[in-house]
């Protein structure tokens, strides 16, 4: 699987294009617009995507290990199933996000805005969160 420049990923993204399983490891898209975009089983490890829109994005089945998400508007994203061991989410926004057994295992959720979005069966084990809002989620 070839690695994907940032300028592929946006262009694929403005065509409508999905990125399912595209291979994004390590890719710079801080303060991109990648919303409604589908990155489904996609390999984001360690991408960088500080202050991105990610609105009604597809992560669903995603490996996101290591990645920097701070400050994103992540709001009713798909994360389904997604992996984010690790991950930075640093005040982030997951207001109505489905995040259905995904694993945030000690990823940062500080000031993260998490309300009305749902965790269900969520791995959440050593996760930081303080000052964070889950108002209204679900985390059954």
């Amino acid at each position: 699987m070839a690695q994907l420049q940032a300028s592929h990923v946006m262009a694929r993204l403005q065509a409508g294009q999905s990125l399912a399983q595209a291979e994004l490891s390590h890719l710079n898209l801080n303060f991109s617009c990648l919303d409604g975009g589908d990155f489904s089983r996609a390999y984001l490890r360690r991408a960088q995507l500080q202050q991105a829109s990610c609105r009604a994005v597809d992560f669903s089945h995603a490996t996101l290990i290591w990645a920097d998400l701070s400050g994103s508007d992540l709001s009713d994203a798909e994360l389904s199933a997604a992996v984010l061991t690790q991950a930075r989410l640093l005040k982030a926004t997951l207001q109505g996000a489905v995040a259905k057994a995904a694993q945030f295992y000690e990823a940062d959720l500080t000031q993260v805005n998490a309300r009305q979005s749902c965790f269900d069966k969520a791995d959440l084990r050593g996760i930081q969160a303080t000052q964070s809002h889950f108002e209204e989620a679900s985390l059954i």
